[in-house]
């Protein structure tokens, strides 16, 4: 079950680098004139600030629950 909570994370986070990567040039792209439909742009930074923040949550949650399991006596 570990391994396959590590891969869910592991590919969590490579899918928000991707989002990240595909709004870096979304926005590269508009600049320079390439793409002229902001809501496309729009769309592409949104979807990696979501993703970023659930992945963040993620990380709140395990810090949470490592943070109660060191509160347990053994």
């Amino acid at each position: 079950m570990l391994g396959s909570f590590g891969n869910a994370l592991k590919e969590a986070l490579n899918n928000a680098n991707d989002l990240q990567l595909n709004a870096d040039d979304l926005m590269e792209k508009m600049a320079t004139g390439e793409v002229d439909n902001l809501h496309s742009v729009m769309i592409g930074v949104t979807k990696a600030e979501l993703a970023l923040q659930f992945v963040m949550e993620i990380r709140n949650k395990l810090t949470e629950l490592y943070k109660e399991l060191m509160r347990m006596p053994v």
